[in-house]
């Protein structure tokens, strides 16, 4: 909804196919690292720093993210949609968690 308002288009692609794979592996590797950091957090005991692992998983995915926009979608500001939303998602954690 906000790529619509703001940017009055629907969300572009990835230039190359190279680009997009790179872009999984990067959030593949970092959903196995925040498993096995939710993992070892549990066993642990440490309850409360899980706010802290979804505010890096947020952090990392979306600027993952948004640094592909930036660097490979031509002709577009959808990297500010992204950043505000990972802001937005950010603060919400952190105040609501």
């Amino acid at each position: 909804m906000l790529r619509r308002v703001f940017l009055r288009s629907v969300k572009g692609n990835l230039v190359e196919k190279k680009e997009f794979r790179v872009e999984i592996t990067l959030k593949i590797v970092i959903l196995i690292i925040a498993l096995i950091s939710a993992i070892f957090i549990i066993v642990n005991g440490y309850e409360d720093y899980f706010k802290w692992l979804w505010i890096a998983l947020i952090g990392c995915g979306l600027g993952i993210q948004a640094l592909f926009e930036w660097l490979y979608v031509k002709n577009s500001k959808e990297y500010v949609i992204t950043i505000i939303t990972m802001v937005v998602g950010i603060l919400l954690i952190t105040f609501f968690y």
